[in-house]
């Protein structure tokens, strides 16, 4: 399957850039609710947990996230009902080999950002890498669907993928018989 990867170069970091300042991430509190280090609470925009694989879907989080410092990108509305931060959140991601700096696991979706001090680095949305790996599926949470398409574009790429490897099992199956 072919790579897809999304690189969006952003000049500076500050006022009305695509991210919030840096912030770090204290525990993941659920498959969509992180704590950072300053007592909020974030909530991943557009995304609905599968409750069934929760235990390995933390792990998976934790393992991307935890004590971490991530970008916040926000949508139209700010806050939930119960207060938490609701937001699209970036984490920085370092590739491996640095002479291989754009091999990025398949489907990463991938910021480049260069600060002030002219530094560079990766960050990638974990909305839609908690959904890529399975572990939750698109939702839609009007007014905030700046992402929306591409979740979706994920999920059926995921089912039509999980699919094929069913029906090719099947089939290799039927031979066993």
């Amino acid at each position: 399957m072919k790579k897809t990867v999304l690189i969006v170069i952003i000049l500076l970091l500050g006022p009305g850039s695509v991210f919030a300042d840096g912030q770090f991430v204290q525990k993941v509190l659920n498959i969509d609710l992180l704590r950072l280090l300053d007592g909020e609470q974030v909530k991943l925009i557009g995304i609905e947990v599968d409750q069934g694989q929760k235990e390995q879907a933390m792990d998976f989080i934790r393992s991307l996230v935890s004590g971490s410092v991530v970008a916040l990108e926000y949508d139209v509305e700010k806050r939930d009902p119960q207060g938490n931060l609701l937001a699209y959140v970036w984490f920085e991601y370092e590739p491996p080999d640095d002479k291989d700096r754009l091999n990025f696991p398949e489907n990463f979706d991938v910021h480049y950002v260069v600060d002030e001090e002219g530094e560079g680095s990766f960050y990638v949305l974990l909305n839609t890498t908690v959904v890529k790996a399975g572990y939750a599926k698109p939702q839609e949470t009007l007014p905030n669907s700046k992402y929306s398409s591409l979740l979706n574009k994920i999920y059926e790429e995921n089912v039509i993928t999980t699919a094929k490897a069913i029906s090719e099992l099947d089939t290799a199956m039927v031979g066993w018989q």
